[in-house]
């Protein structure tokens, strides 16, 4: 599956001028916090047409300001040492030391 995508519509339009500028597989998700700018997200397609750059051109073209907002995501490494950090102090709780340090060590592998 196709990682979702997001953007910022960040020059103070109303979202219901935003959305005739999306294809079907983009969609407004609302406003900011300080509901200065409108967010968009979706997933591309593989027709240029139904990407998020060619979004972004149209946009531009009407001089509307636009930026994609990276999301941060942990690595499978990392979400693995978050889990097995339960399990060291699991290991403490029960008086197994030999086995938190494994664990420990492992985690510090992780995140290495």
């Amino acid at each position: 599956m196709r990682p979702i995508r997001i953007a910022i519509v960040g020059d103070g339009r109303a979202s219901r001028l935003i959305a005739p500028y999306l294809p079907n597989n983009y969609w407004v998700l609302g406003r900011t916090l300080d509901n200065s700018e409108t967010i968009i997200a979706g997933r591309d397609e593989s027709h240029h047409t139904l990407t998020l750059e060619h979004i972004i051109h149209k946009l531009r073209a009407d001089d509307i300001g636009v930026r994609e907002q990276h999301m941060i995501a942990p690595t499978p490494a990392e979400m693995l040492a978050d889990a097995l950090e339960v399990f060291v102090d699991q290991a403490r709780d029960l008086n197994q030391p030999m086995a938190a340090t494994m664990l420990a060590s492992a985690i510090k592998e992780l995140k290495s």
